[in-house]
This record gives C-alpha cells, structure tokens and sequence, in this order.
C-alpha cells in the first residue's frame, strides 16, 4: 500500500483524493477535509465488514496494499471541491470504469439501484402508512406553498402514460368516502377566467352521445327523487305580460 499524504499540503480546505488499483488502473474519487483521517476511515471500513461501497469490496478482494491513496488537488472552498470532484469523477470515468456510484458533489445524484435493491426497497415500503401525526406535520408544511406549474413535456409523458388506461372502479367504501367529504360542501363559484376557458375548450365541440348503461344509471339515480319548482326567469317572459 502506498500512501501520499498531506506533509506539504497546508492550504485549502477541500482536499481532493484518489484510491487507485495498481492492478487494474480503476480508481475512486473523494473529497475531504482532513485526508488522513478520510483514509483511515476507509481502511477501518475494509477491517470492520462495512463493504457497502464498491471500493471498499475491490480492497477486501485484492488487498489493501494493491491500492494507492493520494492527494491528487486542493480547494480553497469546500463548494469549490465538490465542482471538482464531480469534474475528476467525469474525467477518470470513475462511475463506469471505477469504483463511484455517484457523479460526485453533495447527495446521491446520479445513484442507479440494482434490480434486486430496488426490489427490496419496494417491498420494504409496500403497505407502509405514515402515522396521523407525521400526516398532520406533513400538511402543515405544505398549507401554503404554491406548486411549481407543470412543463409542457412533464404534461405530454403523463399523457402519453394515462391515454388509454382504464380506471378501476370504485368500491364501495371508496364510494362511502367520497359522500361523506363531499356532503355539505359547498363548491366555490367559478371565477370569469376560469368560465372563458372552459367556453373555448369546449366551443365547437359535439358531446358524445351517452351510452345504454349511462343513461340507465342517470334513471335510476333520479328514481323516486322530486324534482324543484322551476325558476321563471325574465327572459322567458313575453314582453308586454307583466
């Protein structure tokens, strides 16, 4: 093992890294701010079976000592580091043809899951529900905050994904639901805007007819319902018949 630490490297406070395998040219990018004790920690990673990054497995298969660990460049702000890190990354071709599993910087962007982990993961969160008072602090959070409008594109896959789906029917405690949050509401009046929108989507527009079983749903819904008196309005009226 061959270690290039940080005797005469003082300044910055970003320190940019990389573990390279003498045997196989493949390398791992890093940024820290103290490398000695980054180094360490990975060395205590590889000895305590904490293999859960590619870099730490290829060192318990091939031996600590195939591999260097050097400071390769500095930064004088750590937001700086993380840019280049990302650019090492990119330039080593260290995702594909190394040990990172991200494109570098802050988070895990660029993190693509395995079949069998993203396998788990779903069966890990299938069933689970979030408990009343996580519900509750998660709608405070949002009372207020204006949703980001959607883009065009976003608006065409999610188009292109719903046309031709059918929806499966309700049942019956989701019907049950539905009228017991929607009794004693009142709908709010529709603003002129919005009234002119709906008028030019639909100008010109011949509405389907409907089918057998929709009417017959229509008729058995107004079944046995009695009908309001009818309102006159003063247009209906004849002149001259007041």
């Amino acid at each position: 093992m061959q270690y290039v630490g940080m005797a005469r490297i003082k300044s910055g406070r970003a320190f940019l890294y990389c573990i390279s395998n003498n045997l196989s040219g493949k390398c791992y990018n890093g940024i820290a701010s103290d490398p000695d004790d980054r180094w360490r920690r990975h060395l205590r990673a590889v000895n305590c079976n904490n293999h859960r990054q590619s870099i730490h497995r290829a060192m318990l298969k091939h031996g600590v000592d195939a591999f260097t660990f050097s400071i390769i460049a500095t930064s004088p702000t750590w937001a700086d580091g993380l840019a280049t890190e990302r650019s090492l990354i990119a330039q080593y071709d260290a995702k594909r043809n190394g040990y990172n599993s991200t494109d570098g910087g802050e988070g895990m962007h660029g993190l693509v899951h395995s079949a069998a982990t993203r396998a788990l993961i779903g069966s890990l969160s299938r069933g689970r529900k979030a408990s009343e008072e996580t519900r509750k602090k998660l709608s405070e959070m949002r009372t207020g905050m204006a949703r980001p409008p959607t883009s065009m594109e976003t608006r065409a896959k999610i188009s292109a994904t719903l046309t031709g789906r059918k929806l499966p029917p309700f049942t019956e405690a989701h019907r049950a639901a539905l009228s017991v949050w929607h009794k004693g509401q009142k709908r709010k009046p529709l603003s002129e805007e919005h009234r002119a929108k709906i008028s030019k989507v639909w100008k010109g527009k011949k509405r389907p007819p409907f089918s057998a079983e929709w009417r017959e749903a229509i008729a058995a819904g107004m079944r046995g319902k009695k009908r309001g008196p009818y309102r006159v309005r003063d247009a209906d009226i004849a002149p001259g018949a007041h």
